[in-house]
């Protein structure tokens, strides 16, 4: 997985499957948004509403260069999945 630079959307599988009928239109609007797929869960410090944390992101979460609004996660720091 390429360097996930801060500021990067994030959107975490566990909130695409807590609505399930947002799946598919997550997943069709996120070609348009850079959006890659997380194949290897991994690390990352990440912020929303200003609280800052420390998340394991899941297999099958979004990580999209450009913020799309498909979520209010943000990447804190720049992540990799190689540590």
């Amino acid at each position: 997985m390429p360097r996930l630079e801060a500021g990067w959307e994030l959107v975490p599988v566990e909130e695409l499957l807590a609505e399930p009928a947002r799946l598919l239109a997550v997943y069709r609007s996120a070609r348009a948004c850079d959006c890659i797929l997380v194949d290897a869960p991994f690390v990352a410090t990440v912020e929303r509403d200003g609280l800052v944390v420390d998340v394991a992101v899941g297999v099958a979460s979004l990580v999209c260069a450009r913020a799309c609004g498909l979520s209010s996660w943000r990447l804190s720091r720049p992540a990799s999945s190689l540590g």
